[in-house]
């Protein structure tokens, strides 16, 4: 059997300092407030390079939509990059 991954990357462009920005990124206690689907995170720390976590979003309050992440690369200020199975999710 034949795997192929798949790569996606998403970028945004907020009106703040990266500081200001990677302080609500880097922690996932602070995803409820920017995420309003999110519904139940595994794990709510501060992300690392190598965690893994749980999350459960609901979409357009009908579809669950569970998945495990893994945290595979953290640069301060400027990255967090995560895999998982289902790829991202566009709301």
């Amino acid at each position: 059997m034949i795997t192929t991954k798949i790569t996606s990357e998403s970028k945004i462009t907020i009106k703040a300092p990266p500081e200001e920005v990677y302080k609500y990124l880097k922690h996932l206690k602070y995803y409820y407030l920017w995420n309003s689907s999110l519904r139940y995170l595994s794990y709510e720390g501060p992300l690392k390079k190598g965690i893994s976590y749980d999350s459960e979003n609901i979409i357009f309050n009908k579809n669950v939509i569970k998945a495990h992440n893994i945290v595979t690369a953290i640069e301060p200020n400027k990255k967090i990059e995560t895999e998982n199975k289902l790829g991202m999710i566009k709301i």
